[in-house]
């Protein structure tokens, strides 16, 4: 994954490259003198004076427990149905799904020994792996996949819940085959099935305190004496992971960010992850590691042409559209709290892949005709949530482009209850939207209104300009193969489509915001997080059991 992070140090880069070399020497006793000259800020110019005698440079031995913050546990975890946060990012060590998501966001098989796609792509017949067990030793059967399928469907507040949208039933067909019926032919259809697979008596919803499920992923879960705190202890013998694996996880509890970012400057916690409003304001931090990744909140502009608005005009919208192109690469260069690409890319999703594959217009492709005719004296009006700081810098730069091509422009930060209430009447020019995306790299949410999944949190799509034949061929396109699979050459023109929907269509990507990982001193190496397994990469650092 090509993503850029807050703390890249050539000794980060280092460590991660020659790892086992390093480990085994440090184990033997011998110094490493960059490590006390580390800026905690990842700053590469900032460092501290570093101790030219051995006894001072040689640094403590590493520590196998990572500790990181989740808000209290419930007395038996849910991994289907539980929606916060935090507690997700630790189930994604316990448990797997049938696929699960590699760094470029293709679906590999996890739980799944084989698959096959029949019926035109409307039925998906899963066959388990042997080798798959639970950590009781118990082998994954067919009944286990139905009752997880199933509690995650009948649940719609389950994080889950989503990625089934298009998913109908699941059907047993032997005790290790599991045959899945879609609405519709589904591209997509190996992502939808990452939710995590739990024994069957455990998919049934309980709260009184019970065992905790036995999931199959590398990490086994127990309390510790009691307690709010939860144990993960790496399944597997030490002689078969690599060195310096990090065999304990310890999960401290504390009731908000606040409290886990004191315990993270008490040296109580080692990693705290950030949403994307705790990412915005803590990532300023100088004294601490922030290594940042894609969240699911997807910024893009929407742009008002319905008629008897300012930009019903096909010349005045085209130019608008190409402004709002320049807003949308400014932004991604130079605003920190967003990913620099815009759009997803097919097959591969720029969520992960940190690149903006689709060239988008630009500024000059549609010029306004000369004279007093270019905008009328009445003001643009833009739109966004004025409880929101990244959208309102957002309408800070569209303002200020708008007005050097001499275009009248009024702000209107609204309250969410006005703000929502303006998308639906249509009281906008242009307004700064957000969808909370699911873990599908799916092109088709944001051009089509119908689109093949419903997405959480789509604030608004507006209504198409009259005479855009381009973008209602390129839908049209989209939708068809989006459901299409008489062929893997398909990809092509599925990206070609994508490409014309960017480029012609009334709404303009501008990125996704960040969230991250705060790490303490502790920590040392890099992350590779995704964003729906922060802790993705937890073997590519070590954990210092001193400074």
């Amino acid at each position: 994954m090509a993503e850029s992070r807050s703390v890249s140090t050539p000794l980060a880069v280092l460590i991660r490259k020659v790892f086992p070399l390093l480990l085994a020497a440090l184990l033997g006793g011998s110094a490493l003198s960059g490590c006390a000259g580390e800026s905690a800020s990842g700053d590469p110019t900032k460092t501290t004076p570093v101790a030219t005698t051995t006894s001072e440079v040689t640094p403590a031995p590493a520590s196998g427990t990572l500790r990181v913050w989740a808000t209290p546990l419930a007395s038996r975890p849910d991994p289907l149905r539980d929606p916060d946060r935090t507690h997700q990012a630790v189930y994604r060590l316990v448990y797997e799904g049938l696929f699960s998501l590699s760094e470029n966001q293709s679906a590999v098989p996890a739980l799944c020994g084989e698959w096959d796609l029949s019926g035109n792509g409307f039925y998906l017949t899963v066959h388990l792996s042997e080798s798959a067990r639970f950590h009781d030793g118990s082998r994954p059967d067919a009944a286990d996949v139905k009752a997880s399928f199933d509690a995650v469907k009948a649940a719609a507040d389950s994080p889950h819940h989503m990625l089934l949208s298009n998913v109908e039933n699941a059907i047993i067909l032997d005790d290790t085959t599991v045959r899945f019926s879609y609405t519709v032919p589904d591209r997509f259809a190996l992502h939808c099935l990452s939710f995590p697979i739990v024994p069957a008596e455990s998919a049934v919803p309980a709260t009184d305190v019970g065992e905790l499920p036995p999931g199959t992923g590398p990490y086994r879960m127990s309390w510790i004496d009691g307690g709010p705190d939860a144990s993960l202890d790496r399944v597997g013998t030490a002689a078969s992971e690599p060195a310096g694996m990090i065999r304990s996880v310890r999960v401290v509890t504390l009731p908000d960010i606040r409290s886990a970012v004191e315990a993270l400057e008490d040296d109580r916690v080692d990693l705290v992850d950030l949403n994307a409003d705790e990412f915005l304001l803590y990532s300023k931090r100088q004294d601490l590691a922030v290594y940042h990744y894609s969240g699911s909140g997807y910024l893009f502009f929407s742009i008002n042409a319905e008629a008897g608005r300012l930009l019903s005009d096909p010349d005045r919208f085209w130019f608008v559209r190409a402004r709002m192109d320049d807003v949308r690469q400014m932004a991604g260069k130079e605003l920190g709290q967003l990913t620099s690409a815009a759009i997803p890319a097919v097959p591969l999703s720029q969520v992960l892949a940190g690149r903006d594959s689709v060239a988008m217009t630009q500024g000059t492709s549609h010029p306004l005709p000369d004279g007093d005719s270019r905008f009328p004296e009445q003001p643009l009006t833009i739109l966004y949530p004025a409880e929101d700081p990244v959208r309102a810098e957002i309408a800070d730069r569209t303002e200020a482009v708008l007005l050097e091509e001499g275009i009248q422009v009024t702000k209107l930060a609204a309250s969410d209850p006005v703000f929502l209430s303006r998308l639906a009447t249509q009281s906008y020019d242009i307004a700064i939207c957000e969808a909370t995306t699911i873990g599908i790299p799916d092109p088709g949410w944001l051009y089509l209104r119908d689109g093949l999944r419903t997405l959480p949190g789509m604030e608004s799509l507006p209504v198409v300009p009259p005479g855009q034949d381009e973008y209602g061929n390129a839908m049209q396109t989209l939708r068809s193969l989006l459901s299409s699979f008489s062929s893997e050459r398909e990809w092509d023109d599925l990206q070609e489509a994508l490409v014309t929907c960017a480029q012609s269509a009334p709404v303009v990507g501008i990125g996704f915001v960040r969230q991250g990982l705060m790490a303490g001193h502790r920590v040392k190496g890099q992350f590779s997080s995704l964003r729906d397994n922060p802790y993705h990469g937890i073997e590519e650092v070590w954990v210092w059991s001193g400074s």
